[in-house]
This record gives C-alpha cells, structure tokens and sequence, in this order.
C-alpha cells in the first residue's frame, strides 16, 4: 500500500515538472535580470505638398509685449521635448535661403541669447546644428528709450530644428518672471514623407544592480529623419536622448529609459521617439513598456 502511494506522488511530481517545463514563459536568464521582445513597428507619414514649398521673403517680426514669460522653459528646451510647445513662427524654406526674426522694443539693459540647439553633454546627448548658421545680429536704439534686435540667418543644408530666442537681465541671469522668450522652427527642404522601421525593439530589465533597479529598451532600424530622439525619464529628470542614424539611415542604440533607487522593482516606465524630418511638431512615436499593463 506505501509503495503504490509512494509511486503515486512521484507520478504526480514529475508531472508537475514536466509541465511547468513546457509552460514557462518566463525569462531564461537570471529573474534579477530579464528581457522582453516587442512586435516590430514600421510607420510613414505623408505630408501635402503644398504646404512644403520654400518661402519667398521668410521674416518675422514681433513687439517684446507680444512675447510670454518663456525663458526659462526655452532655456530647457534643447535637451528635452514637450507636444505642448508653443512656436511663435515656423519658417518653410530652400538651401542657402536667408531668413530674418525681428524682435522690437525690448528693455535697454537686457540681452538677448540666441541659441540654435546644439548640445554636447555626452555620447548620448550630443547634437551639433549644421543645419543654420547666425550670419549677424543687428541692434537698433529707438526713441522711446527701447531697443530692437535683428537676426539674419543662413540654411545650410536639409534639416529641421529650432532657436531659441531667451531674455537675460543684465547679469547674465534667466528668471521666470522676468524673461520672455521667442521660439522659431525651421525646415529646410522637408520630407513629403517620413518614415521609421523599428525592426527590433528588446526591452531590458534589471532589477539588481548594485542598489538600483532599471529598465531601457534597444532599438534597431532605419529612418529618413534629419534627427531622431528617445525620452529618458530617470528617477524623474525628463530629457530627449540623441538617436545616432548612419549615412545608410541605419540605427542599433540602447535607451536608458529609467532607474529607481529601490532594488527589486520591475520598472513599468514607457517612452517615446520623436522624429524631426518635416513641417509642424516633431512627430511621436509610443513605446510601450510590456509591463505596463500588469498589475
């Protein structure tokens, strides 16, 4: 009688065993560090022609009491990416076009700073503008005691971006109640149509490592954007990491999305690229964290 009972537990055992052999769906590395493979995605845009053709006298002017409290989130704006920006013009235009940005009656004892975008922070975070080029700023005294300024720039090659235009006091400070700001876009022989092909998209968990617990996600693909970028979120710090695309218009990068000092924790953080190729906003492509959706 034990014998047979005992023949039936093993039974039972190795049936257990057997089928959650078969069933497992989980990770085959180490539980403290796993990956999850998404469908490929593969998007296009198409742009109406119309609204692609070059200016023919691109030039904006605006009055400084026209201009918001936007300094200090302009100031920001090169190493991070909102879809609430807010761009006072954006300029349609050819290879070696001039275009003009005028901004009249500002306060005497302030200057303003120019900046076309450029960033060189890191391997991940580097961008240089070849794009435009600031040919010369013009400042003109007026009689009310108020001073204009004029920009002239030069587009150089096909690409897309923007300037900011940023207030400072006389100290060289920016401060968000005091400093306006003007934000300027530009396009130069945009795409009719733009595209991505994500072809692999690994997401890549860790959740030991030393004290922290992380997630990014690697990408591989190809695109026709001038520029392409990834949200990074941190412990909570936003910002647009840069996307290095070949001359073949290849990708292969790995985005470190986000890290939480508390060890043990599945990261659920999704993010976004934003590709820069045509008029309007940057266009939004969605990530999607596969734990996002459990519990």
């Amino acid at each position: 009688m034990m014998r047979h009972f005992l023949y039936s537990v093993f039974a039972l055992l190795f049936l257990i065993t057997f089928f959650s052999c078969e069933n497992d769906s989980g990770p085959s590395e180490s539980p403290d560090k796993f990956k999850i493979n998404a469908e490929p995605i593969s998007l296009e845009f198409n742009i109406n022609p119309d609204s692609l053709i070059p200016e023919t006298y691109p030039e904006f002017s605006t009055s400084y009491n026209e201009l918001e409290l936007s300094g200090v989130y302009l100031a920001e704006a090169k190493y991070t990416f909102r879809e609430d920006m807010q761009v006072n013009r954006e300029f349609v235009l050819a290879k070696n076009d001039s275009f003009v940005v005028e901004i009249k009656n500002c306060k005497n004892e302030n200057e303003w700073e120019v900046d076309l975008g450029s960033v060189g922070l890191s391997e991940h975070n580097r961008w240089v503008n070849t794009s435009i080029t600031l040919q010369r700023a013009e400042k003109r005294d007026e009689s009310d005691g108020t001073v204009s300024y004029k920009y002239i720039f030069k587009t150089i090659e096909e690409g897309k971006g923007y300037i900011s235009f940023i207030e400072k006091d006389k100290n060289g400070s920016i401060s968000s109640n005091e400093s306006h700001g003007l934000l300027a876009g530009y396009n130069i022989v945009p795409l009719h149509k733009m595209y991505i092909n994500l072809d692999k998209i690994e997401w890549i968990y860790n959740v030991k490592e030393g004290t922290f617990s992380t997630v990014h996600v690697k990408i591989k693909g190809n695109t026709n954007a001038f520029r392409s970028r990834g949200m990074t979120y941190g412990d909570g710090e936003v910002s647009a990491l840069e996307i290095p695309v070949g001359s073949d218009s290849h990708f292969e990068t790995e985005i470190p999305i986000a890290f939480s000092h508390v060890e043990g924790v599945v990261l659920k953080t999704s993010t976004q690229l934003i590709l820069y190729g045509t008029i309007a906003l940057p266009k939004i492509i969605q990530l999607t964290n596969p734990k996002s959706n459990t519990l």
